[in-house]
């Protein structure tokens, strides 16, 4: 990815357990913004979907990696450089325990002021009983600093979701430099 002058460059970084809506997001991401086709890359036994998508005069390197890593390895690299990170959380009875260790393994890296992060509760339908505060405390979350927001299945990227609160949100650090 390299800058322009209408464009400057950003990475986006989609953690999340496996079958949390990583892939789906960044597929919705960059059908409806325009991005590049999601391609696949090999980093060893893993693999990296990825894709360049413009966004409110910023170029996007938004990826995720394919499946669950036992490892923080492959994650941990791709977060290193990353501008800011969305943290999936499938809140359904047969995703949540999963998306919870994923989040205790990720809290850490994601406190603090280096990395702009939002935290998407997804696949709200399938819990019924589902309340923001009750997950935020069960979580650990807490403070103002952090975005969240709650997603359908059928709409992983919906409007006003993630992806667009984090790009103004690295639009507002970027003007604040």
């Amino acid at each position: 990815m390299r800058s322009s002058p209408e464009f400057r460059d950003a990475k986006v970084v989609i953690v999340g357990a496996s079958e949390s809506g990583r892939f789906e997001l960044l597929h919705a991401i960059a059908s409806r913004l325009g991005g590049d086709a999601p391609e696949t890359v090999d980093a060893g036994p893993w693999r990296v979907l990825r894709s360049d998508v413009p966004a409110q005069g910023l170029r996007i390197h938004l990826c995720c990696v394919d499946g669950e890593s036992p490892y923080r390895g492959v994650e941990s690299l791709l977060l290193e450089d990353a501008d800011a990170a969305i943290l999936m959380v499938d809140v359904s009875p047969e995703g949540i325990a999963a998306s919870r260790r994923c989040f205790d393994r990720w809290k850490p890296d994601l406190e603090g002021d280096r990395l702009a992060h939002v935290v998407q509760y997804h696949r709200i339908e399938r819990e019924p009983r589902f309340d923001p505060a009750v997950m935020d405390a069960w979580l650990g979350l807490r403070g103002e600093g952090v975005l969240r927001v709650a997603t359908h299945s059928e709409a992983p990227d919906g409007p006003g979701g993630s992806f667009d609160r984090l790009v103004a949100r690295l639009n507002e650090e970027r003007a604040e430099a």
